[in-house]
């Protein structure tokens, strides 16, 4: 069997925000039904793609070609009574436009450049990524 601690809480961004959203900017997820539980999440990673919009609402306003990308953030089951699969409300703090349009998020984060030509995998260990030739 797996482990429920800590829980993972995957967020949907709308790909015209997406260059406004950190790694290390706050986020708090609210109870829907009760938005005054709530609990402070950890940033854990990006989905490396941006995505078609799985869950609409059914809003007369909303965009049916809406993609996202999407954030997995953790939180720990003993500070939050939510249950596995159930949906939540995530805010994320922002930096203002101006801010943001100076540094933007979009593919630095997911495809920055590596100090050197290893690649991270996922047990944590490095391998070659590529090699580069010059003439």
């Amino acid at each position: 069997m797996g482990s429920i601690a800590p829980l993972h809480v995957r967020v949907d961004i709308d790909e015209t925000e997406t260059w406004r959203v950190r790694p290390d900017s706050r986020a708090i997820a609210r109870l829907r039904g009760n938005p005054a539980i709530s609990a402070p999440l950890s940033f854990v990673r990006f989905e490396p793609y941006v995505l078609p919009k799985r869950s609409l609402t059914g809003d007369t306003t909303e965009r049916v070609d809406t993609r996202v990308l999407q954030a997995i953030y953790e939180f720990a089951p003993s500070e939050f009574p939510a249950f596995v699969g159930q949906q939540v409300d995530v805010f994320i703090a922002a930096p203002g436009r101006e801010a943001a349009t100076r540094n933007p998020t979009s593919g630095q984060v997911v495809f920055g450049a590596f100090a050197d030509n290893r690649a991270q995998t996922a047990d944590g260990t490095s391998r070659t990524a590529f090699t580069v030739k010059t003439k």
